[in-house]
């Protein structure tokens, strides 16, 4: 009776360590589970920092435009002068708006719910738009910004300009 006793006990404490294995086993993989979840949260937080610091860069250089040119149409003593900076204020005003779009566009792609509206554009006229943009900003940097089409590209292409323009931008 001794021996069979012994045999339970044993049988016991094999099955209880095998349980507290388990639990030990199921615990540290857990643990490793947040772990990586952790790394996971921290560089999502660290890509959006970078993100927002390089957006305020970008939403401040258009916005510089914007007032800088503003003056001047205060103090110019032309109408054709006027105009000229007007055209500017416009486009750095356009540039502007197309990076908050941007940002709001980000936010519906992050809940899911980002929609793409498909219209023909002239290729000319979208990229000639995009590099008008950012035409004095190279000026002023003594660069010059200059766009060519090859003659075989697409006079026309179905695309969501809106997308592609902040994409190129």
């Amino acid at each position: 009776a001794t021996g069979v006793a012994f045999f339970v006990m044993m049988l016991l404490i094999v099955w209880y360590t095998a349980g507290i294995f388990r639990l030990i086993s199921s615990r540290t993989n857990l643990l490793l589970e947040l772990e990586e979840s952790n790394v996971k949260a921290n560089s999502a937080n660290a890509m959006k920092s970078k993100f927002v610091a390089g957006i305020s860069h970008e939403l401040r250089t258009p916005l510089n435009d914007i007032l800088g040119f503003a003056e001047l149409v205060e103090m110019s003593g032309s109408l054709d002068e006027a105009k000229k900076y007007g055209k500017v204020i416009r486009g750095s005003a356009d540039h502007l708006h197309q990076l908050v779009n941007t940002l709001l566009d980000l936010a519906k792609i992050e809940a899911g719910q980002m929609s793409l509206v498909y219209t023909e554009s002239k290729t000319w006229e979208l990229f000639d738009s995009v590099v008008s943009l950012h035409r004095y900003e190279a000026e002023k940097k003594g660069l010059l910004l200059s766009l060519n089409i090859a003659q075989e590209a697409p006079k026309l292409i179905k695309t969501d300009r809106i997308k592609l323009m902040q994409v190129m931008n």
